[in-house]
């Protein structure tokens, strides 16, 4: 009996997304050659119970159970390059999840840092007109000073 041991390791090499379609062809052509030219069988997916489905139906649901089917042992050259195929597919949408997410993340910092700003800003304008009415009305108490000091003194008083 052949060594399952690298049919596994290539299921592992896929799911960890460390092989393309052509590194599987080639890593297939490798197997074969070292453990002979049917180590890994060429049958039909849809008869080992796996349902073809086309690119834009693929999910995360979908991409789990045809990876359990492989890791319950089908392990065809057709089901090793479909799953390759649709592992890639899959890595690449979650790839594109984590960056929307980054996306929105700087967006919502952007906008926190705005507010944080408008803040301030409004702060330091309050804090400055309360200065000047303070400041405006010290010179109103001293101009209000220098009329009655002037009435006073025109009246001799």
């Amino acid at each position: 009996m052949a060594d399952e041991t690298p049919k596994a390791e290539l299921m592992i090499e896929i799911i960890n997304n460390n092989l393309s379609v052509d590194a599987v062809k080639e890593k297939i052509r490798q197997l074969e050659t070292e453990y002979g030219e049917n180590y890994i069988l060429d049958y039909d997916l849809e008869k080992s119970g796996i349902e073809i489905k086309p690119q834009n139906e693929w999910d995360e649901e979908y991409y789990e159970k045809v990876k359990t089917k492989g890791i319950l042992g089908i392990a065809s050259k057709q089901y090793f390059l479909y799953f390759a195929e649709l592992n890639q597919y899959i890595q690449a949408q979650r790839q594109n999840k984590l960056t929307e997410q980054k996306k929105k993340r700087q967006k919502l910092v952007i906008v926190v840092i705005a507010i944080i700003l408008i803040c301030m800003i409004t702060l330091i304008l309050l804090f400055n007109s309360g200065a000047e009415s303070k400041a405006t009305s010290a010179s109103e108490f001293q101009m209000s000073s220098v009329i009655i000091n002037d009435y006073f003194t025109i009246r001799g008083e």
